[in-house]
């Protein structure tokens, strides 16, 4: 489940210059296995939900046979080859118990129940305190146990000349072939993901003026997995959410779990064809 408000959960976290926010970095249950268990990749094409949540459509450098490709694909969609070297991966680019505040706030961290030989390491019931300063009286933090892996495209002009040429037919074919509304925020070509394999996040109201909230997450042995946790907040609400929540068998994923990106908004215009622009 989203975070509640998940429109200011995204543009707290994405005035910290990382990519945009995602506040739903978990891909929907009915997508083929395939498409979960890799998460968002480079290329994809995105249709926003009204949950903030990001939906593959297809993707513009892989070859049709692809997953994410059997779906459907616009009469006019050309593959794009890339060279390699065009993707710089760079992985735990956040390193396990990372947390990630908006720019007005600063966290400060305790470790409660943790192992003394490892402090990341968790003892059944253990987590961390996050004692949370803001200067604005709304905030948002993110806690990546696991750390996360940037991916980015480093020729981006490629994507952008590229969907200026075809961005037309991939608006008429989201629209009139599968027979979906394009909001405001237009379609998103990503050039870039920031991917985890599990996180909390959280917003908080009436955090300002001098005063602290604190917030609890705790580790929680995964059934049948030994030394296997997974992060939840202690007290959660609203405001908060945790994940991922994984099926029987999906236990062993990783890194398909998606908290920024970064690439461009295709917005249908009645005056002329599509615009393409940065997401900012």
């Amino acid at each position: 489940m989203p975070v509640a408000n998940e429109d200011l959960f995204s543009k707290l976290l994405t005035s910290t210059q990382r990519g945009y926010a995602i506040s739903v970095p978990t891909l929907s249950d009915d997508l083929p296995t395939p498409i979960r268990q890799t998460g968002l990749i480079i290329g994809d094409l995105c249709f926003r939900n009204e949950d903030d949540s990001l939906e593959p459509l297809f993707n513009i450098i892989l070859p049709e046979t692809h997953p994410t490709n059997c779906r459907g694909l616009p009469r006019n969609w050309s593959r794009l080859h890339l060279e390699d070297g065009d993707i710089c991966e760079r992985r735990l680019h956040y390193k396990a118990d990372t947390t990630i505040s908006d720019i007005t706030s600063t966290v400060r961290r305790r470790n409660f129940n943790m192992s003394l030989e490892n402090p990341l390491v968790p003892i059944a019931g253990g987590g961390v305190t996050f004692d949370l300063f803001s200067t604005s009286n709304k905030s948002a933090v993110l806690f990546l146990p696991d750390g996360g892996t940037k991916i980015d495209l480093r020729p981006k002009k490629v994507f952008r000349a590229h969907a200026a040429k075809y961005a037309k037919g991939w608006c008429r074919f989201v629209e009139e072939e599968l027979q979906r509304e394009i909001g405001p925020h237009g379609l998103i070509l990503l050039t870039g993901v920031t991917k985890t394999s599990s996180w909390c996040m959280a917003t908080v109201d009436n955090c300002g003026g001098g005063r602290s909230v604190s917030l609890n997450v705790k580790a929680v042995q995964v059934a049948g997995l030994g030394a296997s946790y997974s992060w939840q907040w202690e007290h959660a609400t609203s405001s908060m959410s945790s994940g991922p929540h994984r099926w029987p068998g999906e236990e062993d994923w990783r890194d398909n779990q998606t908290v920024f990106v970064t690439g461009y908004q295709i917005v249908p215009s009645l005056l002329g064809g599509p615009k393409v622009r940065p997401i900012p």
